[in-house]
């Protein structure tokens, strides 16, 4: 029986039957289905036809809540730190060490920036590489951190906390890299 969806409805992703007829699942608010030469149809009214076919997922692997970059913790926390970074050194007499200022400007943005990216890409492995380049990344303002601190540019304490904000997010990337690796 095909059946049509009013109300909220939202693609969840795509499946390939038997490597020659594509479909796409849809939920809505009161049941799922399934799109099939055009119309809607209850899952249930095809989970037979279903059971002895070869069925191949090309939606979302990974992350199943997380449908967007922005919707990541792990994002949400370098975009709090790239915030703070640039705080840290649009004001005051360092302001004027360009060099230095854009280098660790430029790290902070690349931390959130290669999260995104990687989490745009289509498999774990991309998503993992990026997430090392975001790690490497972390260490870089951590280090800038150090020597803003040795040239006297920023007070010890923010310095200590930017390192540690960085140390946090590093340690997440490691985690969330282990895991996206083993799969």
């Amino acid at each position: 029986m095909k059946k049509a969806y009013d109300g909220d409805a939202a693609d969840v992703g795509r499946v390939e039957i038997n490597d020659k007829e594509t479909d796409t699942i849809k939920r809505s608010n009161k049941d799922i289905g399934i799109r099939r030469h055009g119309a809607w149809e209850s899952l249930s009214n095809v989970s037979k036809s279903l059971k002895n076919k070869k069925i191949k997922n090309l939606g979302h692997k990974r992350m199943d809540k997380e449908r967007h970059f922005e919707d990541l913790w792990i994002w949400q926390e370098a975009r709090s730190l790239t915030k703070e970074i640039y705080g840290d050194f649009n004001q005051g007499s360092w302001a004027r060490d360009y060099g230095f200022r854009e280098q660790v400007q430029k790290a902070g943005v690349s931390i959130m920036n290669n999260i995104a990216e990687g989490f745009e890409r289509n498999t774990d492995a991309d998503f993992a590489r990026f997430l090392d380049i975001s790690k490497g990344s972390c260490g870089e303002v951590r280090s800038m951190y150090y020597a803003a601190e040795d040239l006297l540019y920023i007070e010890p304490e923010i310095a200590e906390t930017r390192r540690c904000a960085a140390k946090r997010i590093a340690g997440s990337l490691a985690s969330l890299i282990g895991h996206l690796r083993k799969k």
